[in-house]
């Protein structure tokens, strides 16, 4: 008993039997490269088979099938395999696979031809373009300007007049306190106020120093804007003028040093 699936197996193979007893006449006369192009059926697979031999190709050449049917239409079938597309290789019995099911290709019977194409990219050598040279750039003009004063120096003679004003106001303030409670009943008192009166002493020396440093200072940015005036028109010597001041305690006593730099 016949079943519906080998009813349309064999309505399958009849089909394509009738498709290439017209696509058989042509398939010799395709305008393409290829050569000796046969026409099959797979029979495990159901699909069109088109055997050929391709004498030789190039890396950037690639490969498609259209077919053209007797009233004119052209296509290019979608479902297909094989040595077809990019990637080809060259040599006999090349084949590619049609699965004209798949494509859903309804024929009505008509006489179609097979085209192989080969499309090939020829490379478009350009003459190198001759690079201009690269002007050369200008240095970078540096613009100077000194200062007319010791910026520097004259900031940290205020700094330190005005560290030595907040010593003073708080050592005057102690020494008014101290004479107040200088007489001491108990040991206790007698103890705070001999730690009193060595930080009195202590800070009084502190501000010896710093009004010290700050009278050098003065001193020498007063220097410094003498001498920049009187070097205004002489040639300019590398290295601008630099002072700074150092504190030195040895032993008990403290030394105040002016370095100054032209």
């Amino acid at each position: 008993m016949t079943t519906p699936l080998t009813l349309y197996k064999l309505l399958i193979t009849a089909c394509l039997i009738s498709f290439l007893s017209g696509l058989s006449a042509y398939a010799q006369q395709a305008p393409s490269e290829a050569t000796n192009i046969r026409i099959g059926v797979d029979e495990k697979t159901k699909r069109i088979a088109i055997q050929y031999d391709l004498p030789r190709s190039n890396p950037n050449d690639s490969l498609y099938v259209e077919i053209e049917t007797s009233s004119g239409k052209k296509f290019r079938p979608a479902s297909v395999s094989g040595n077809v597309g990019r990637a080809i290789s060259s040599g006999p019995n090349k084949i590619i696979y049609w699965d004209v099911v798949r494509d859903n290709v309804q024929l009505n019977d008509e006489d179609v031809e097979v085209l192989i194409r080969i499309v090939r990219t020829v490379p478009i050598r350009r003459p190198p373009v001759a690079t201009r040279p690269t002007p050369p750039k200008p240095a970078p003009v540096v613009v100077q300007k000194k200062s007319p004063l010791p910026v520097i120096g004259w900031i940290a003679t205020g700094g330190l007049a005005a560290y030595s004003f907040v010593l003073a106001s708080g050592i005057n303030k102690d020494v008014d306190a101290y004479k107040q409670n200088s007489v001491a009943n108990t040991l206790p008192e007698w103890n705070a106020a001999e730690d009193k009166r060595k930080s009195i002493d202590s800070r009084r020396t502190i501000f010896t120093v710093v009004a010290g440093a700050a009278a050098v200072t003065l001193v020498a940015n007063v220097v410094s804007l003498v001498a920049r005036k009187s070097s205004s028109n002489q040639l300019t010597r590398p290295g601008q003028p630099r002072t700074a001041w150092q504190i030195q305690p040895a032993s008990q006593s403290v030394g105040v040093a002016l370095v100054h730099t032209f």
